[in-house]
């Protein structure tokens, strides 16, 4: 009877084992994500790269944010995540120069969510300047060097490039994955948030596979 307990729990090990890699081997390119026509330059050529795209006004983004935050969170150290605003049109163009310029004056960090919560919660679409320095400013950033950041060439051209990287991985809404800027992730093709996380874990596996891979 013991042997037979035994063989039986080796025999759900090994089909618990078989269904994970059925899974793993389920996504499909072509299906559940897609190669790009041409490779992308990455930001963090040393480690493999998922860059996620988003927009502070895009509610899918929104409830995507805090998925996002839990996976990134348990990254290994040979994967670097990036965000990246997307940008399509004259709003979307200003909160990608509010990302940005967050980023250059070191509140980043403090103002994220915020940005998120203001367009999502509290329908404010964040375009007047008064209140966004005052935001910038409450956060800790020099009132002096507020929209001269926002304004800056330096963001104007992080802003232009992000909009060309955009157009280039044939994303046709957000949220959307580029790994190791070959492959694109998104919602619909995936068929859920977390689905696009599962394959952008399996795609990782399968660059750090690769000749010359991640160590």
């Amino acid at each position: 009877m013991k042997n037979r307990g035994l063989r039986g729990a080796l025999l759900a090990l090994l089909l618990a084992l078989g269904a994970g890699a059925w899974a793993a081997e389920g996504w499909e390119e072509g299906v559940h994500y897609f190669r790009l026509a041409e490779p992308q330059a990455v930001e963090v050529p040393s480690k493999i790269e998922v860059k996620e795209y988003f927009w502070y006004g895009c509610g899918h983004c929104y409830h995507f944010e805090p998925l996002v935050k839990a996976w990134k969170a348990e990254l290994p150290e040979d994967v670097a995540f990036v965000q990246t605003p997307a940008v399509w049109n004259r709003m979307m163009q200003l909160h990608a120069h509010l990302f940005y310029a967050a980023k250059d004056l070191g509140v980043f960090d403090a103002l994220h969510d915020g940005f998120f919560h203001a367009l999502q919660e509290e329908r404010n679409p964040l375009t007047d300047p008064t209140e966004i320095v005052k935001r910038f400013k409450n956060a800790g950033a020099p009132e002096a060097e507020i929209m001269a950041t926002i304004e800056s060439p330096a963001v104007v051209e992080k802003v232009r490039a992000a909009a060309m990287a955009m157009q280039a991985a044939e994303l046709q809404g957000v949220p959307g994955l580029v790994v190791a800027g070959k492959y694109r992730i998104g919602a619909a093709e995936a068929g859920s948030q977390e689905a696009m996380l599962e394959i952008a874990d399996f795609l990782i596996e399968q660059e750090r596979a690769a000749p010359g891979g991640a160590e």
